[in-house]
């Protein structure tokens, strides 16, 4: 798990702030340079981050006083969670083989329905892995756009377009049905080709074999696009390979920031000015 992220705001930060002597006074300027420094951190997250990535890391991230900040004059702002904290530093590479197919994950029957893997005749093991693809303009929140994983290679117009173009076609397939407890009916899916392979690893495009699944709830149906891809111990080793992740290092900018624009002397000079000193 990713070392959680954390930033210190205290009375030791603040040179040239020792002549107010007032603990009120002390505590008002902590929470001035904290809550500076928290809004710059947000205002990355929003600018930087997208769909189910931003929401995880802005509901992770957090302002507080610890118990006798007002003694030891101490505001925290932190990072919390794994995924938000994996984002800010980083990931190394990892082979997702370990992951989704480990010792951890329990050994299930095909066809029970219930989340695990699967042996194979080889004596090994493999499992489906869903993905969920959304709309081409929606927010990513659960699921990627259709296009949006080809904008670094097509870039983010020609990807919007791609993505445009698959939606069209997956919104004629026949839906694939079935509501809660209940066995699912396929329908059509995609053939390959709408789309390029976005790794030369992949044997086919992402969207390959996409189904549009309905699910008849009570008082509506609904409609979500998925695919389903194979990992497996006994072939396709070199593929499901993770590859490192450089962190956004939102914690480091607002450090910076904090120090050139909170508590630099310009703004020491506006805070000994507004509290008299």
């Amino acid at each position: 798990m990713a070392e959680e992220q954390t930033i210190v705001v205290k009375l030791a930060n603040l040179p040239d702030l020792d002549s107010i002597t007032s603990p009120e006074a002390i505590n008002a300027v902590l929470d001035t340079v904290a809550q500076g420094a928290y809004a710059h951190w947000v205002s990355l997250v929003q600018r930087k981050l997208t769909g189910a990535d931003r929401q995880a890391y802005r509901e992770a991230l957090t302002m507080y006083a610890p118990v006798g900040g007002a003694q030891t004059f101490q505001r925290v702002i932190a990072v919390t969670g794994e995924r938000a904290n994996s984002i800010e530093a980083g990931q190394p590479a990892y082979d997702m083989h370990d992951t989704l197919l480990g010792p951890q994950i329990p050994v299930v029957p095909k066809g029970s329905g219930k989340k695990g893997k699967h042996k194979n005749k080889q004596g090994g093991f493999y499992r489906s892995i869903p993905f969920r693809h959304q709309t081409p303009t929606s927010n990513g929140l659960h699921g990627a756009p259709m296009g949006s994983p080809y904008a670094g290679s097509l870039g983010a117009e020609a990807a919007l377009e791609l993505g445009r173009a698959v939606y069209k076609a997956a919104k004629k397939l026949s839906p694939s049905t079935g509501g809660p407890g209940q066995k699912i009916k396929y329908g059509s899916r995609l053939p390959a080709g709408l789309a390029p392979k976005l790794s030369p690893k992949h044997t086919t495009d992402i969207y390959a074999s996409m189904y549009k699944q309905s699910k008849v709830y009570e008082k509506a149906t609904g409609s979500q696009y998925v695919t389903f891809r194979t990992i497996s111990t006994t072939r396709g080793l070199d593929k499901w390979q993770r590859k490192a992740t450089a962190g956004v290092d939102f914690a480091g900018d607002t450090r910076t920031f904090t120090e050139r624009y909170l508590i630099g002397p310009a703004f020491k000079k506006y805070l000994r000015g507004a509290f008299g000193q």
